[in-house]
């Protein structure tokens, strides 16, 4: 299958000219958001897609005391001029909860929403693993929020229909189907509970090519892949592919928290991660010493009004989270610094042999580290928590794919 990569260029940006008119309700088997065309008679459309914007707590708080110039000012007015931006919004956004939550889970305050519409966004992905981290209540709080300050969400909802429903836009013109899809098995929407929209590789596949069958550019926003690596998996690289193939025009991807290359595959673009973009990692043990996770990238495309299913022009545009926890756009020395690497890893893609050495790199890191948790729950809780934990590690999806990736089976 013909791939190509993208060579990093800066490009001009247009003003944006829209304002969401119309945001369905949760009954709809659909979201719809409109735009007027642009107020000039440019035959493209600007799009701009940021990475995981995870806000805590704390950051929230900071947002409202310090105010959202102080959060933004960073970013200066570069991200003011796409006809549309679209973003992962990975926590749960609450009028009331806890401040310090259970290790591991994302809440915020409504303040940031304003912050958000500020920047610019436009719709955000909630499939992903973080937003249940204020459990069913948090998820509806979240999608009810994001609707009152006039920002669309997709990807995760009050059941299966709700978090596979896509977000259908206008924009200059251009009609887009955005789906989102988490690879989080315990975060899975059913018939009767809420969550994110599964990765289900043959209904995302079929999904897609019913959407690009009504005229729709179709867009995949994928939560999926291995946190801190900078390579994505042979299955990933392989489902992406097919995406493009089945009718997707871009395939965007968040989850590993450090910047993943991208390429071209026939009229179609894929970006394998984008990075983080907002974090609080000041205070984040989890993340903060690991290298990388400070940076992130906007991607930037223009689709035609003549062609829209192929993806005309491309921009990246290189982003480091501040010491103050605020997203920056990269300048100078620094932006190109950034920009090679983003092209070394994009030239890393094409290499089949490398890609698999990688991956078996970690898989080989993964397992030691699930088994060795096994172990030292067994030592430290007795026989009967270390066997429950390592059948859960066995056992559960997204962890047995490391496993048989040690011996040659990478299944995603």
């Amino acid at each position: 299958m013909p791939c190509g990569r993208i060579s990093v260029t800066r490009l001009p940006i247009c003003g944006k000219s829209f304002k969401p008119i119309d945001i369905l309700s949760d009954a709809a088997p659909w979201i719809s958001l409109t735009m007027p065309p642009p107020g000039n008679a440019s035959s493209s459309v600007r799009l701009a897609f940021v990475g995981d914007m995870g806000f805590t707590w704390r950051l929230g708080e900071a947002i409202d005391a310090q105010g959202i110039d102080w959060f933004l000012s960073p970013l200066g007015n570069d991200l003011r001029g796409f006809d549309a931006i679209v973003g992962n919004l990975e926590c749960a956004v609450m009028p009331t909860g806890t401040q310090t939550p259970p290790s591991g889970r994302i809440q915020t305050l409504p303040c940031i929403l304003p912050a958000l519409k500020a920047m610019g966004i436009d719709a955000v992905t909630l499939a992903n693993n973080h937003v249940l981290d204020g459990g069913p209540d948090g998820l509806a709080s979240t999608r009810a929020l994001l609707a009152q300050h006039g920002i669309a969400a997709f990807g995760a909802g009050a059941d299966i229909d709700q978090a596979r429903a896509p977000l259908m836009m206008e924009v200059g013109g251009i009609k887009l189907a955005l789906l989102g899809v988490c690879d989080a098995p315990y975060a899975y929407a059913t018939a009767t509970r809420g969550g994110v929209a599964p990765l289900d590789r043959r209904w995302l596949l079929e999904e897609v090519a019913r959407l690009r069958g009504t005229g729709a550019t179709v867009i995949v926003v994928l939560h999926a892949g291995t946190e801190f690596v900078f390579h994505p998996e042979p299955a990933r690289i392989r489902l992406s592919r097919g995406l493009i193939d089945a009718g997707a025009a871009l395939v965007i991807q968040h989850h590993p928290h450090v910047v993943q290359g991208i390429e071209r595959h026939g009229d179609g673009l894929i970006a394998y991660s984008l990075g983080n973009f907002i974090f609080r990692l000041s205070d984040n043990r989890y993340q903060r010493d690991i290298a990388g996770v400070h940076d992130g990238y906007v991607l930037a495309v223009s689709l035609s009004t003549l062609a829209p299913h192929r993806v005309e022009t491309v921009d990246l545009l290189p982003t480091r989270i501040d010491p103050e926890d605020r997203p920056a756009l990269l300048a100078g020395d620094a932006r190109l610094k950034a920009q090679s690497r983003l092209d070394q890893l994009s030239r890393d893609i094409e290499d089949d042999a490398l890609i698999a050495r990688r991956y078996r790199a970690t898989c080989r890191r993964e397992v030691r580290g699930g088994l060795l948790d096994s172990y030292y729950t067994l030592r430290r809780r007795g026989l009967a928590e270390g066997w429950a934990r390592l059948r859960t590690e066995m056992m559960r999806g997204d962890r047995r794919r490391y496993y048989l990736g040690l011996i040659g089976l990478n299944a995603l």
